[in-house]
C-alpha cells in the first residue's frame, strides 16, 4: 500500500521514521563532515523565489495578479525572519538530513515496514530543517490547521521555536510547483494545472488564515 500524506497514520509513521533516521545519523555526522555539504535552506528558498519572480507573467495568466502579490509578500516576511533567527535550530547535535521528504521518498514494503529512498539531496545540519520541511509538505493535508500540527509527536516540540514558525509561513509547496511547470511549459497539460491552481487559489483563504495564526502566535 502506497504511503499517503492524506491518510494520519502515515503522517505520524513517517514523521516516527525521520526522527529515527536522525537519531542513527547523529553518530555518523564526525565521519562524513568532509564530504556533506551543511543545509541551507534558506539559500534554497531565495533561489526558488527567484525563480517564480522570473515566471510571474506565466503565473498570472492563470491566477489573478492579486492573490501571486500576497503569495509574494507571505516569501519575503517569512524569509527575511527565518534568515535572521535560523540559527536558533542549529543548537542541538547535528544530523544528517533527507532534504526531500516528498511522500515518494517513503517506501512501504510488501511486509509492511516503512523506509526512506532517494538520499540524492542529503546534507548535514540541524534536524529542525527536515522536520520543517515535513511540516510545509503535511499542512495542506491537515486543511492548515495550527492545532492540527501540535498534535504530530517529534514536530509539535519545533512549534516553540520563533524560527521554525517563520519557516512554517514560507509558500514552499506554492513556489516550487510553479517553477517546476514553467520549467517545462512547453509540456503544460490541464491535468498537470489543475492541481497548482487548486493549492494556488483553491486553498488560498484557508493559508491566508493560517498566516495570521503563526503570526499571532509569534507575536504573543
Amino acid at each position: 500500500m502506497r504511503f499517503d500524506y492524506g491518510v494520519q497514520a502515515d503522517r505520524e509513521k513517517g514523521v516516527e521514521l525521520l526522527n529515527r533516521f536522525h537519531d542513527h545519523t547523529s553518530v555518523l555526522v564526525p565521519s562524513y563532515a568532509g564530504m556533506l555539504p551543511k543545509t541551507d535552506l534558506a539559500r534554497k528558498w531565495r533561489h526558488r523565489k527567484t525563480e517564480f519572480a522570473k515566471n510571474l507573467s506565466g503565473v498570472n495568466f492563470y491566477v489573478k495578479k492579486a492573490i501571486i502579490e500576497e503569495v509574494l509578500e507571505w516569501a519575503d516576511f517569512s524569509l527575511g525572519n527565518f534568515v535572521r533567527l535560523k540559527s536558533e535550530l542549529e543548537t542541538g547535535l547535528p544530523v544528517i538530513l533527507h532534504g526531500d521528504v516528498a511522500h515518494h521518498n517513503f517506501l512501504r514494503s510488501k511486509e509492511g515496514k516503512l523506509h526512506l529512498i532517494d538520499f540524492d539531496l542529503i546534507s548535514s545540519g540541524s534536524r529542525g530543517y527536515d522536520m520543517l520541511q515535513y511540516a510545509n509538505r503535511i499542512l495542506p493535508y491537515l486543511d492548515w490547521q495550527f492545532e492540527s500540527l501540535e498534535k504530530i509527536s517529534y514536530l509539535n516540540k519545533w512549534l516553540d521555536s520563533d524560527a521554525f514558525l517563520y519557516g512554517l509561513l514560507y509558500p514552499a509547496d506554492i513556489l516550487r510547483e510553479w517553477n517546476r511547470l514553467l520549467r517545462n511549459r512547453n509540456q503544460t497539460h490541464p491535468y498537470s494545472l489543475a492541481p497548482i491552481v487548486e493549492m494556488t487559489v483553491g486553498q488560498f483563504q484557508q493559508r491566508k488564515q493560517f498566516q495570521e495564526e503563526v503570526k499571532s502566535r509569534l507575536n504573543d
